[in-house]
């Protein structure tokens, strides 16, 4: 395998700058297993939840950034393995890791309210203690599981590619420039999107005194903080957001399970690249975070902002993140990186994204069941 400092690099670059606007501009975190799960739960009774569908644009975007590489050969190889699972080279046995993985992915992380993104590059960056004991936990788990079972040496066989010394690699002119053609399009996209939300702010102004007017027109930034939220524009941010992190994700290599597994797998094998993703997606997003974003009474074109405003530290925490590292370790794939190799239409991750969707509806079941039971037992002793 290769070390990709560059690459993973420039991708952990990608991530923070989708998890720093999403949370400056809309006032979310970055947190992919809930957008997914909110998505594929279907409420027979009550309906979607109220943000189905800024879940559902976000979706969308990082299906957008799955679609984007896949058109460019030299991203495209960066990102993904070349075809499907070659079925003759996994053993029977095998297959336990894979249908276990997708059912602990969906499972373990709506049990431990989050995964690698969630908890490890938006909950590390809030400083938030509850993040860090779930990273822990999950990351152990995975380190401990790649060491027992082998998994990269079965990840690699299934996809038919070399588990080879490690190697530096470097990306091509052309993908460079790919990468910072994308960043720099976003953000003079943003830049215009805010003007212009600031321009139709003062023009909406129903005639105000000219004291009045004098106090809204302070300063734009102001002005935006009083806006009416406008949830299509929100969305459209969302979904760049998301295609941004997607692309980060895919020219970080995240999205190949033996890239993940590699890092894991401390030994002759092992690959730093991952490490390179967390250092420069955490570090930019910690300092603007704690620096700029805490400052702020509200983002700039919504509201208030959406955090987790648990900060206990449960069991279910941490059996989730458990089961969630789990699964990481058996195959090497968590929700964002499988949204993005979606588009590949390959049956192997169609099938495991299918598996996290079951590991999703099980972890409702049960939670509704035991539910159910707490409401009849109370109910019984009145």
């Amino acid at each position: 395998m290769a070390f990709t400092l560059v690459e993973s690099s420039i991708g952990g670059i990608f991530i923070a700058y989708s998890i720093i606007t999403q949370l400056l501009i809309n006032g979310k975190i970055s947190g992919m297993s809930g957008a997914l799960a909110t998505v594929v739960r279907f409420r027979i009774f009550s309906g979607p939840s109220k943000d189905w569908d800024s879940k559902l644009t976000y979706v969308f975007g990082l299906l957008a950034g799955g679609w984007f590489l896949n058109l460019i050969p030299e991203l495209s190889a960066q990102a993904f393995n070349p075809g499907p699972i070659v079925m003759k080279n996994v053993k029977t046995f095998e297959w336990m890791y894979f249908i276990l993985a997708g059912i602990f992915v969906g499972f373990g992380t709506q049990l431990g309210s989050g995964c690698t993104s969630g908890h490890m590059l938006c909950g590390l960056a809030r400083i938030s203690l509850r993040s860090f004991v779930a990273v822990l936990v999950f990351c152990g788990t995975c380190l401990a599981w790649v060491k027992i079972l082998n998994t990269p040496e079965f990840v690699t066989r299934a996809y038919n590619v070399p588990l080879d010394m490690i190697s530096l690699s470097l990306p091509s002119y052309r993908a460079l420039m790919i990468m910072l053609s994308v960043l720099g399009v976003i953000s003079i996209l943003y830049v215009i999107i805010y003007i212009t939300t600031i321009i139709v702010v003062k023009n909406e102004k129903n005639h105000p005194s000219s004291e009045e007017y004098s106090k809204l027109t302070e300063s734009s930034e102001q002005e935006a903080e009083k806006a009416p939220e406008n949830t299509s524009l929100l969305h459209l941010i969302g979904f760049f957001n998301a295609f941004v992190f997607s692309v980060g994700l895919g020219f970080a290599g995240m999205t190949k399970p033996q890239k993940v597994l590699g890092f894991f797998d401390i030994g002759p094998h092992w690959d730093p690249s991952l490490f390179c993703i967390i250092i420069f997606t955490l570090i930019p997003s910690t300092l603007v975070y704690q620096f700029f974003i805490l400052r702020r009474a509200s983002p700039l074109l919504a509201h208030e902002f959406c955090l987790p405003k648990s900060k206990k530290i449960t069991i279910q925490l941490i059996l989730g993140s458990f089961l969630f590292g789990c699964g990481w370790a058996f195959f090497g794939i968590c929700p964002g990186p499988l949204v993005a190799n979606l588009t590949r239409s390959q049956w192997d991750f169609f099938m495991f994204g299918s598996l996290v969707v079951c590991g999703i509806y099980l972890h409702d079941l049960l939670e509704n069941g035991i539910n159910l039971m707490i409401s009849l037992i109370k109910l019984g002793k009145n």
